[in-house]
């Protein structure tokens, strides 16, 4: 399996450099703009981890002094964390086969309605969770974008749960584009929201099914 990965002395001066930012919370407009030219150097390794450059690209939007100290908020602060997570993975090392465009050798289809949501694989297994009468949730059509990203991630989730290695490329499809959005994105749910919350019930339920 060929692997490419961030050499060690940059891991260690990039972790550095943002662990100090984080911790002052604060930077030079050079400086911010030097971090986020070496972050987008990792995103050709993850390529999904450039949706956490956003608000770091928009604030050396408008050219300052190089010199100019910058305050980062809460949220900025936050990617800068998680894109130390994201060294960490890069300096790992990463299989060439998930940065390359290739056939995906996985293929999970799901679709939903406001009484419930149920997908396929190609590999065989179907499956389907029905919305409770009971539930609030029931026929209300409002929450169709909810159960059309649930049905993809549960698909993802048994997807991965049958693969027998790392590398596989799945390929999950749905006909919703707010989901699929919301897929891109979901690297920023809390663990402690509901959101977070509804899918590991889903997908603890279906484990009892399949």
């Amino acid at each position: 399996r060929l692997v490419i990965s961030l050499p060690k002395d940059k891991f260690d001066g990039w972790t550095a450099e943002l662990n100090k930012i984080v911790k002052a919370r604060r930077t030079t407009f050079g400086d911010l703009e030097t971090t986020v030219g070496r972050l987008n150097h990792v995103v050709y390794l993850i390529p999904l981890a450039r949706n956490f450059l956003n608000w770091l690209r928009a604030k050396i939007r408008i050219p300052r002094h190089k010199h100019q100290s910058i305050r980062l908020a809460t949220e900025e602060v936050q990617d800068l964390i998680l894109w130390t997570r994201f060294l960490t993975e890069a300096h790992k090392g990463i299989s060439l086969n998930r940065i390359t465009i290739r056939q995906p050798s996985q293929l999970t289809i799901s679709d939903a309605c406001p009484f419930g949501v149920g997908g396929y694989s190609l590999r065989g297994p179907a499956w389907r969770f029905a919305i409770p009468k009971s539930s609030p949730l029931y026929g209300d059509s409002r929450f169709n974008n909810l159960w059309e990203f649930l049905g993809m991630v549960v698909g993802i989730w048994l997807e991965i749960k049958a693969a027998n290695d790392r590398s596989e490329c799945i390929l999950a499809l749905g006909d919703n584009t707010s989901a699929i959005g919301w897929l891109f994105r979901s690297g920023r749910v809390d663990q402690s929201s509901l959101s977070y919350a509804a899918i590991q019930q889903v997908a603890r339920h279906l484990a009892t099914l399949i």
